[in-house]
Order: structure tokens, then sequence, then C-alpha cells
């Protein structure tokens, strides 16, 4: 696999938890583009040279990168949403996306932050992956416990993923810092709000994320979320599309699903030429499947969307993937994917290609 951003090396995974999957990143359908991608003649150029600092910063006001805590009961590194939390925990989860706005070269950072409240402290996972030319790697990664506080849900810094926060708590950037990598994601204008009956809102921004091998612009997702853990695993699979500056789609299921024919509710948002649009009753069905054998699953690699009343309906397809494999009782382990998808979506008659993000659970 193409490493992107540790120049001089590979750095291998500590959670001993999982299984070799945990490397799985072939594609599950076409690859993208690779003509636009980063090339590997770029990184022999730039192993040449010595790789600095990504951006000075200058902090004003409120405006401040937290500092890391001192390191307290460090353990194995889970991986957030692939071993669920225990039943009747309060869980407070926080999922910054960035997607680059360029169809021919998908460029994806997930940033997944996991807070669980217990009597005795915060346990908080944090991981951040990078998607780039058809190729998965894990940027960073830790679980902790921190003491007990009254504001649990607030995202602390870890060993080398950090972040700005400005005026109101409001997240700004966030940083890969792991000489010699180095990657930022930074929030710019929020463009959109949506929120639901619950504790949830999902945030728009325009944004960019910088690396040494230069700018990406696109979009910015963010999603906060509380919810109490039970039988049915917590919150299910969600998708974030993009049709050019025209069209964004995001949809999310109520719960995950378990086996293909089961039906989950679910739910979206659109924004088609600057106007929102909500859509409460969606319904998102596994076209194709292919065996995995380390979870002893069948994983979609194919999906098609659809509205009650036909106003909405596409198809999408992987074109990348990164499956991971978590702890268990039974023969099912749990399953975390993460998807680079593509195709093709119509909004109340107006067809749009797409390319995105998926994040498939299964409990």
């Amino acid at each position: 696999m193409l490493d992107l951003l540790h120049l001089n090396g590979s750095r291998g995974w500590s959670g001993a938890m999982f299984s070799a999957s945990l490397t799985e990143s072939r594609p599950l359908a076409m690859r993208p583009n690779r003509r636009t991608g980063w090339g590997r003649d770029d990184l022999r150029r730039l192993t040449a040279v010595t790789i600095v600092a990504l951006t000075t910063f200058t902090h004003t006001g409120c405006e401040q990168e937290q500092p890391p805590p001192p390191p307290a009961s460090l353990g194995p590194d889970p991986v957030i949403g692939a071993t669920p939390p225990a039943e009747g925990d309060l869980v407070f989860d926080r999922e910054f996306l960035f997607l680059s706005s360029d169809p021919d070269s998908l460029v994806a950072v997930p940033w997944f932050f996991r807070a669980r409240a217990t009597p005795a402290g915060v346990q908080r996972e944090q991981t951040a992956w990078l998607l780039r030319a058809g190729d998965w790697e894990v940027l960073g990664q830790q679980s902790r416990t921190t003491p007990p506080t009254r504001e649990p849900w607030k995202i602390l810094p870890g060993e080398t993923i950090r972040l700005i926060v400005g005026p109101g708590d409001r997240i700004e950037s966030l940083l890969l810092r792991d000489p010699p990598r180095e990657l930022e994601t930074v929030l710019d204008a929020l463009m959109t709000e949506w929120t639901t009956a619950g504790s949830e809102s999902i945030r728009m921004y325009r944004g960019h994320t910088q690396s040494p091998l230069g700018r990406v612009d696109g979009i910015v997702l963010e999603i906060s979320r509380r919810w109490e853990a039970s039988e049915d695993g917590g919150p299910g699979d969600w998708v974030f599309l993009y049709g050019g500056s025209d069209m964004q789609l995001f949809v999310e299921g109520e719960r995950p699903q378990r086996e293909p024919e089961e039906s989950v509710p679910y739910r979206g948002w659109s924004r088609v030429a600057l106007r929102d649009l909500q859509w409460p009753e969606l319904s998102v069905v596994w076209e194709e499947m292919r065996a995995y054998q380390d979870a002893r699953r069948d994983v979609p690699i194919r999906w098609g969307l659809n509205s009650p009343a036909g106003e909405i309906a596409g198809s999408v397809e992987a074109t990348s993937s990164h499956l991971l494999t978590g702890q268990g009782d039974g023969p099912l382990l749990p399953l975390l994917g993460l998807f680079g998808v593509s195709g093709s979506v119509r909004i109340e008659g107006e067809e749009f290609s797409v390319t995105g993000f998926l994040r498939h659970t299964q409990r």
C-alpha cells in the first residue's frame, strides 16, 4: 500500500485485539483513476527534502491548539465502531469527514472520536484514516481513560491527533502531528446544518486538507450524536455523497443492518442548488455482496437508494475498502467497513454523478 505521509518508512499497527484484516484495503470494484493522484515519483523527490511544519498558526482570543493531556490508562487501541460499547453505556460520538471536491481523484479523511461515560471515568477512543488514489492508511489511533467530568462529550487531543478550538468550543482544525507525517483538515465556512429530533446534528462546511504534498479543497462534514448502547448496536450505516457544488446528500440508518434482507429505516438530507431538503423515509438495500471470512459475514459492495414516492433514487458501488474486525463472543464478529464509493443519484428528476464515503457496521 502506498504510504502518503510517512515518507521514511511505515508504522506498524499496535492494536493486538484485531486480526490481520486491519490492513485490508483492496478495491472491491473498479479502482479510481490514479493518473491525477500522488505518484511514487513525487514521493521519491520529497524524500530528499526535509518536511517542515504545515502551517504556522496565529492564535487570538479563544482560539488555541489544545495540548495533549497526560497519559492515563493507555491500553490496546480499538478501532472506533468495530467493537460495540457495553449495553447501557452513554456514548458521545463526534465524526468529521473531509471529502475532496475533485471527482476524478477522490481524497477522504475520516476523523472519528468516541467518549463513553462510566463511573470510573471517560473511556476515549480516536482514530483517523486517509483514502487517496484508492489506498487506505491509518493516520492515528489511541484509546485511554480520563477522569470523570461533567462534559464528557468534549474532544480531548491525543498523542498524535490534535485540534484547534475557537470561540464557543467550535472545532476549527484537526491535525495529525506524528513527524515526519503531518496533515491538517480545516473547517472553513459553514454551508448548512441539519438536526434530528434526538441528540444529533450534522453540519457541512467548506474546507480543505493540507499535507506536505499540497492542499486539497473539498467539503467537511461534522456529525455529533449522543446515544445509549443497547442490543440494537447503536447508530447504523451512513453515507455522504458529493455531486458537485449543486448537490450534496447525507443518508443514515437508525440502527445497524444485521442481514441483507433486514429492513432498516433510513433518513436523509440533501442540498440541491442551495436548497435544503429532508427525506424522513428512505430505503437502502444491499444490491451486491461478497464474503468476508475474517468476520464470517457478507459485506455489501453495491447499495441501492430509494424514497417511497420515487423523488430520490440511486445506486453507488465501492471503489475502495478498509475492513476491520472487532471482538465478539459468537461465530459472527463485529465489523467496521470504510468505503470510497461512486455512482449516480436522481433527486426530483435531476440526475447527478456522485462520489463519496460510506461507513458500514455489523454487530
